[in-house]
């Protein structure tokens, strides 16, 4: 003897749907199927920006120069940004990234280590204390303690939105 049961249309699942882009603040992970109500922070802020930037070495000496920082989306995480070429410091990985946390116009960088493992250029190797910046309109601010292998410096960064 046979027994067949046949589903009900209440017995098959319908896939979820909601926001399925984990860089958004209302970020679902059980939806299936996006459904164009993602929440993004910061996507004023994520641009490439013009900066002049004045660093202080070990002896006093102030250093000056120009150049371009790109502020780009941490990867799965709503508030966190990336700033991309910092200080136009160039290590064996390719440019200096510092993740940061951007709320409203403050940016927050928390201390971290930039460690690819080589020796072989003292910039392969930065500690960077618990630091602060902010935008203002389509300009940032930042001031960024940090040391190499051998040296402590200071560095305030001021920047202008490029268009894109």
């Amino acid at each position: 003897m046979f027994i067949f049961f046949l589903p009900s249309c209440a017995d098959v699942a319908k896939p979820s749907l909601g926001c399925t882009d984990c860089n958004a603040v209302n970020y679902d992970s059980s939806a299936v199927i996006d459904d164009s109500s993602c929440l993004f922070f910061n996507s004023n802020r994520i641009y490439s920006y013009s900066v002049q930037d004045s660093i202080m070495d070990f002896s006093l000496t102030w250093f000056f120069d120009s150049y371009t920082i790109f502020i780009e989306r941490e990867p799965c995480n709503p508030n966190g940004i990336l700033i991309k070429n910092y200080g136009n410091i160039v290590n064996s990985d390719g440019s200096l990234i510092i993740r940061a946390i951007a709320e409203e116009d403050s940016i927050y960088i928390p201390s971290q280590i930039i460690d690819t493992g080589i020796e072989t250029f003292s910039t392969d190797y930065i500690q960077i204390s618990e630091s602060t910046g902010y935008f203002r309109n389509d300009s940032i601010y930042i001031f960024l303690d940090y040391s190499d292998r051998y040296d402590p410096y200071t560095g305030k960064l001021f920047g202008i939105k490029i268009d894109n």
